[in-house]
């Protein structure tokens, strides 16, 4: 599991890195059978906070925003302005994770916010450099569109 955190590893195969990761579950229960009562009665409470953290974030991703504009740019990068939930709250260069449903129900990609929240618009711009191939679908679905 530690290779595929390599950063070489992470960027060019964000996938096998992501889904390798995802078998901590795996790692979980058979801590759990492995180990003592006792141990993993001391384990318990990190444990349940994480699959806490776990459950709020699956809740938050129920949420969808809608698309207000998209455009490939020059440079090959891509910009795609999203609705702004109200509730939502960022700061210059937080970043946000996109899951497109068109490209994958599975696959989440964490992208820099480079719009400020202080314009006053109740939009958030994300400007995505084509590296992979998920990127790159992105762009030709845009690219379709247009």
């Amino acid at each position: 599991m530690w290779v595929t955190s390599l950063p070489g590893v992470r960027k060019w195969n964000f996938e096998l890195f992501f889904y390798t990761h995802q078998l901590y579950v795996v790692f979980i229960v058979f801590m759990a059978l492995h180990i003592g009562d006792f141990i993993f009665a001391m384990a318990a409470g990190p444990i349940f906070l994480f699959v806490l953290d776990r459950f709020l974030r699956f809740c938050q991703s129920r949420r969808t925003v809608n698309v207000i504009s998209s455009r490939c740019l020059p440079c090959g990068t891509v910009e795609v302005v999203l609705s702004k939930p109200q509730n939502l709250r960022y700061n210059a260069l937080s970043f946000i994770f996109l899951q497109v449903r068109e490209l994958s129900w599975l696959q989440w990609h964490p992208f820099s916010v480079s719009s400020s929240p202080l314009d006053g618009n109740n939009h958030i711009a994300v400007l995505i450099k084509v590296l992979g191939k998920w990127t790159g679908r992105l762009r030709e679905r845009i690219t379709d569109v247009d």
